[in-house]
């Protein structure tokens, strides 16, 4: 019974340890390495602004502005929690995305520097 009690948890310990559980830090691009981005272009940042990311499934966001252009970017938990966003909000599906983050701008600018950050 030890044996057979030994095996099940070694299994159930592979399955757990397995599983795919993407987060937003398994990911090099995120919401803060953004942030460092547009912050360097100078953007005007107030980090106590935050977009209602709420309503589009996201678990993070940020609001600023670069040239006078406003900025909105949206952070996922993973791809689920994007589809279901792009499910409630079918023109999230339309912005440019990034591993887990959205862009939502009309900024050419913003966009580029959004794209190519490292």
């Amino acid at each position: 019974m030890k044996k057979f009690s030994a095996i099940i948890a070694a299994v159930l310990f592979l399955l757990v340890g397995c599983e795919n559980k993407t987060r937003p830090s398994d990911f090099g691009f995120t919401l803060s390495t953004a942030m460092r981005a547009f912050y360097d272009a100078g953007a005007d940042i107030n980090e106590d602004q935050r977009p209602l990311y709420e309503l589009v499934n996201a678990r993070d966001g940020a609001i600023f502005y670069l040239d006078n252009d406003l900025v909105r970017i949206y952070e996922f938990e993973d791809e689920k929690a994007y589809e279901k966003g792009v499910e409630d909000l079918t023109i999230l599906g339309t912005f440019p995305k990034r591993e887990l983050l959205v862009i939502e701008t009309q900024s050419e600018k913003a966009i580029e520097i959004f794209q190519t950050a490292e």
